[in-house]
């Protein structure tokens, strides 16, 4: 499933995972089109800062709220989600996000992408290494589109390469919508 799709048997299309660059007026949502954006250039950050998965949950969660998608309150809850279950994936990727009690926290469904230069170590044992932080925030369900999304992303060997050998924002936005080298121009 591409993100861009129409969903099964809605009559609304899935919002994109890019907004209109040309456009942008800084918060990502909407895009000049008037489409529900889930990930704007300003919801990247290549390299990350984080040195700790706690920095990397609040680094990523921080894009989210400064592009007014959620509140802190919810940042927040992703740490205790985190406390309850890692949200590492595997293939060097980790998904954090709230529970459904912070879903009052969510203004419209949104990510953000954290790459990191040196992979933070996750879990309990800190034996998982991660190299992207992707935080999701979704309205009703609106999680499982975004989870189900990312992990194909990261099931593609090419776009897993494509994604190491990314150095800018908009390298991560054509690895996320195929589409976007094409319709940007790129």
């Amino acid at each position: 499933m591409n993100i861009s799709q129409r969903r099964e048997g809605s009559e609304h299309e899935a919002p994109r995972w890019v907004c209109d660059v040309t456009r942008d007026l800084g918060k990502g949502s909407p895009s000049a089109s008037g489409e529900a954006v889930i990930l704007s250039p300003n919801a990247i950050r290549v390299p990350g800062l984080a040195r700790t998965q706690s920095e990397a949950i609040e680094e990523a969660g921080d894009l989210l709220v400064e592009l007014e998608a959620i509140d802190p309150a919810y940042v927040e809850a992703m740490h205790e989600r985190e406390v309850e279950v890692s949200t590492f994936m595997g293939h060097g990727v980790a998904v954090p996000h709230a529970t459904s009690e912070a879903k009052r926290s969510i203004h419209r469904t949104a990510m953000s992408v954290v790459k990191y230069d040196e992979p933070i170590p996750w879990g309990d044992d800190g034996e998982e290494k991660v190299s992207y932080v992707v935080a999701i925030a979704g309205i009703g369900d609106d999680h499982l589109m975004l989870l189900q999304a990312i992990s194909q992303v990261f099931a593609e060997e090419d776009r897993r390469r494509a994604l190491s050998e990314a150095e800018a924002p908009l390298e991560i936005l054509a690895v996320f919508d195929p589409d976007f080298e094409e319709i940007r121009g790129l």
